[in-house]
């Protein structure tokens, strides 16, 4: 990155650039911290970093726009790493410099003709001239310093990793130990014959009734008109003739009472359970925003417009009571109740048969009861630590389960969502620890050379947060990539 930057700022050749207008010399660009951008200043270093990078190559939209992120996120790491060596992160004196041009011949030098034997750089020139001429080797000094500081702080930051042989070694086994298996998956959701009794679903409900107590609650009276699939009339007709019978017990409702209303006319009126401010439904009648809302924002003897619910009944109510505390009253909570235990029991059944499966069942058994029983069975070759199974997903616990489990052998049981898994060892492949002991050098420095790249990756990103930055390139540059014909 530093090298690209460095030598673009010493490029000639232009390259056209593609911007939406004209802009002001002095207008803003960018912003990293405290370093601003012009136009002018952004645009020149980008024709120089376009012109060393494409080397005089046509330039289209997409090079433009793809080096035109890429010259900004480089200027951002510089101010990154200017801002690191400015705190004094590390020090650079002339000897250092020295040394690292004499061995590293700098590309701007390369190209001096008097340096050349046949047309060929000749080190041994350079090097002398070094010795000879104290004003070649200032400028060269000077030339190569920020560069090979940048490097040094990249070394430096890169050093500060800790690598223990030990721990690579124990990750390479980790990374190279392969089973093959068979996993089964014992899912709860299967045992739909098993459910709940009546006296168990009321049983629970008694023993938890605290758990049902709410408090400041209303509850309605109400009149419901039902469609009845006896009488002759079709659904059209039946629900014409509700509505004009619910319109007018509502009418006379709101001018006697519901409950005299509903005497007059002969119709039964029933009462709902209590419900609080927050319910989404109401017991017995259903779930109806706007009810739940009436009851809390009108007193005793209000009456509503008629609720019409979606299966098609319809509803004359009034507001009958209020109850500083009540209780959800267990017809309302059954069903809830009954999902609930039913659940429990499906998993608890579901860890006893998975549980007696494993203690029962051998190596030449188990694949004909899985499939006797409908158990999902799952191929799983060539298993590692970080392998991801097909259906399961990446299960660490279970990988490692597989790994540590003897050839022919089942697996404990792993629990995943309520859900059980058991693997059958198939077949073991070790770490072959000849290939670690001829090429653990090799190993150890790739290894090295990741954790060294991950640390001053994560040290960047710290870095990187703590920047105000600013990006206006939108504003002065075409950035939107063009279509992909291909996609057409």
């Amino acid at each position: 990155m530093f090298k690209r930057l460095f030598l673009s700022a010493v490029s000639i050749s232009l390259v056209i650039l593609t911007f939406a207008l004209k802009p002001d010399p002095k207008a803003i660009v960018a912003k990293v911290g405290d370093r601003s951008y012009t136009y002018k200043s952004y645009n020149d270093g980008f024709i120089a970093y376009q012109s060393y990078n494409l080397g005089g190559t046509t330039l289209t939209a997409l090079d433009s726009i793809r080096l035109n992120d890429q010259y900004w996120s480089e200027l951002v790491g510089l101010y990154i790493y200017d801002q690191a060596i400015k705190a004094g992160k590390v020090k650079v004196t002339d000897a250092e410099v020295e040394q690292d041009i004499i061995a590293n011949p700098p590309d701007g030098v390369k190209i001096i003709k008097d340096f050349h034997t046949n047309g060929v750089f000749d080190t041994k020139k350079y090097r002398q001239a070094l010795k000879d001429r104290p004003d070649f080797k200032k400028s060269a000094i000077d030339l190569s310093r920020s560069l090979y500081t940048y490097e040094k702080l990249v070394r430096t930051i890169k050093n500060e990793a800790y690598i223990n042989p030990d721990s690579i070694k124990a990750e390479w086994i980790k990374e190279n130990d392969k089973a093959d298996a068979t996993v089964l998956i014992f899912d709860y959701s299967r045992m739909r014959h098993i459910s709940s009794t009546e006296t168990e679903l009321e049983q629970h409900y008694q023993q938890n009734l605290p758990d049902y107590k709410r408090e400041n609650g209303r509850n309605y009276l109400y009149v419901r008109f039902s469609p009845n699939e006896t009488e002759g009339d079709n659904l059209e007709n039946q629900l014409k003739n509700m509505k004009n019978k619910s319109s007018a017990l509502l009418a006379r409702a709101k001018q006697i009472g519901l409950t005299e209303a509903a005497k007059e006319a002969g119709l039964k009126v029933e009462e709902s359970g209590f419900f609080s401010s927050t319910a989404k439904e109401i017991p017995r009648i259903g779930a109806s925003p706007n009810l739940v809302g009436f009851a809390f924002a009108n007193a005793k003897g209000a009456v509503p417009s008629v609720y019409f619910a979606p299966g098609g009944d319809q509803y004359v109510c009034e507001v009958n009571a209020e109850m500083p505390e009540f209780y959800l009253d267990y017809e309302s909570q059954k069903v809830a109740i009954g999902k609930q235990l039913s659940l429990k029991k499906r998993i608890a059944h579901m860890r006893e048969y998975a549980q007696s499966f494993r203690l029962q069942q051998s190596r030449d058994t188990f694949l004909e009861a899985a499939n006797k029983d409908s158990l999902i069975v799952i191929d799983a070759p060539g298993i590692t630590y970080d392998s991801i199974i097909k259906t399961v997903g990446r299960i660490p616990t279970l990988n490692q389960a597989i790994l540590n489990t003897a050839e022919g052998s089942f697996t404990p049981l792993i629990e995943k969502e309520n859900r059980w898994l058991l693997a059958m060892v198939n077949k073991r492949f070790p770490p072959d620890m000849a290939v670690w002991d001829k090429d653990k050098a090799n190993i150890i420095a790739a290894a090295t050379t990741k954790k060294q790249q991950q640390h001053l990756n994560k040290w960047y990103l710290e870095e990187y947060n703590k920047l105000e930055i600013i990006d206006n390139r939108k504003d002065f540059y075409s950035l939107v990539r063009p279509p992909n014909p291909q996609n057409k």
